[in-house]
C-alpha cells in the first residue's frame, strides 16, 4: 500500500501555485532551521567566552604571554633606540 501512495504522490500533477507555494514553504522551513542554528551558535560562543574567563591561565599559557610581553618590551626599546634624536646628530 505504500508504495502505491508512494506512486500516486509522484504522479500527481501539480498547478504552478502549488510548486511556488510548496518552494516557499520549503524556503521558509530552512530559513527557520539557519535561524535556529545561528541563535544556537551564538549562545555556544557566548558560554565559551565566559568559561574562558572564569578558567584560570594555564602555566605555558602564562610562559608564552610573558615571552610575547618580553619581546614585545625589547622591540619597543630598540625602536626608540633608532629613533633617538641623539643618534640622528652623529
Amino acid at each position: 500500500m505504500k508504495d502505491m501512495e508512494r506512486i500516486n504522490a509522484a504522479t500527481t500533477i501539480k498547478s504552478k501555485e502549488q510548486l511556488i507555494q510548496e518552494k516557499h514553504l520549503l524556503e521558509e522551513q530552512k530559513n527557520a532551521a539557519l535561524a535556529k542554528s545561528k541563535m544556537r551558535k551564538a549562545k555556544m560562543m557566548e558560554m565559551d567566552a565566559q568559561r574562558a574567563h572564569k578558567v584560570k591561565p594555564t602555566e605555558w599559557q602564562v610562559a608564552e604571554k610573558n615571552k610575547a610581553e618580553t619581546l614585545m618590551s625589547k622591540a619597543q626599546k630598540k625602536m626608540d633606540e633608532d629613533l633617538d634624536d641623539v643618534k640622528a646628530m652623529n
